[in-house]
């Protein structure tokens, strides 16, 4: 799990750290926590090219990490935001998060996050986070960590 809030330069043995854990069969999270800042956003950009998908997509309805199924996981195909969130970004219910796939696209190696899921899943009552509401906070973290377990 990586997180931060500002841009970031990974240098070349980062990059490749990350590639080799992800080929091994690993997967990274890549969160901007609070929801305000480029990490998430900088990390995706630094990835780009490195795996088998040449930009980050969004993370489809029946991936295992939304549907929960076949992890014993939650089905959070339709989630809650922070009041704060759709008060000023006006949000849809559909989770935001991304991923660059591995293994042929069979899995997603590396998840992106530019809203917040840590905050969220600690209960961290504060104005001005951009993220998911706490339930939903854990729902989409428990089930990339039943399916980072795969």
């Amino acid at each position: 799990h990586l997180q931060g809030v500002e841009a970031v330069a990974l240098g070349s043995s980062e990059i490749e750290a990350i590639r080799r854990f992800v080929e091994g069969g690993g997967t990274v999270l890549v969160e901007t926590v609070g929801g305000r800042g480029d990490f998430a956003r900088d990390v995706e950009r630094q990835l780009r090219g490195v795996f088998d998908t040449r930009r980050a997509l969004p993370v489809g309805a029946e991936d295992a990490v939304l549907s929960g199924e076949q992890i014993g996981g939650y089905d959070v195909g339709r989630v809650s935001f922070r009041r704060y969130t759709t008060f000023r970004l006006g949000f849809s219910p559909e989770p935001r998060l991304r991923a660059m796939y591995a293994d042929g696209g069979q899995r997603p190696g590396v998840i992106f996050s530019e809203e917040d899921l840590s905050l969220g899943a600690l209960g961290v009552r504060r104005w001005g986070i951009i993220g998911y509401a706490a339930e939903d906070a854990r729902r989409l973290l428990t089930n990339i960590a039943l399916t980072a377990r795969r």
